[in-house]
């Protein structure tokens, strides 16, 4: 009787500082990567995929919502190394940016480089895209920002 009275009172107590708890408004951000990148489909995946990374990992779900995240991509920099066997350098230029979809409007945007080196320009471009790093400081205070921004255009 003491072990199912003590068991009532624990599950009592839980259920009462469990409901007392305010239920906070979650942003939902669409990871896309626009056709218009010219990439192949394999590592348009793995795009797509840092972009997954980059909300989940930094405090925001990924999933259906009129909040679109996708990245910009361009070439800013590819150059042969003059040393044997010759290495490519490339220095790739990425905007991401957090979009209304129903009004286009821009809540938010970000910028950085990524660079890479490796035989050809295909395999620099696969690298640099690859280890993307995600949790950058810089990307933490954009989704940060982002966060903030639609939680208050939802008020």
């Amino acid at each position: 009787m003491k072990r199912f009275l003590m068991i009532l009172s624990l599950a009592l107590i839980a259920f009462v500082s469990l409901s007392g708890q305010e239920t906070s408004f979650a942003v939902v951000l669409k990871p896309h990567v626009p056709d218009s990148i010219e990439l192949s489909d394999e590592l348009k995946g793995i795009l797509q995929k840092k972009m997954v990374q980059m909300c989940t990992q930094n405090g925001v779900e990924a999933g259906e919502s009129k909040y679109v995240i996708y990245p910009e991509i361009r070439v800013k920099g590819a150059e042969m190394t003059a040393t044997i066997p010759p290495k490519c350098v490339l220095e790739l230029a990425v905007i991401v940016k957090v979009v209304d979809s129903q009004t286009d409007e821009r809540i938010s945007q970000t910028d950085f480089v990524l660079k890479a080196i490796e035989s050809d320009q295909d395999k620099a471009l696969y690298k640099a895209i690859s280890r993307m790093n995600v949790k950058t400081s810089k990307i933490r205070k954009f989704m940060v920002v982002t966060k903030d921004k639609i939680e208050e255009l939802c008020k």
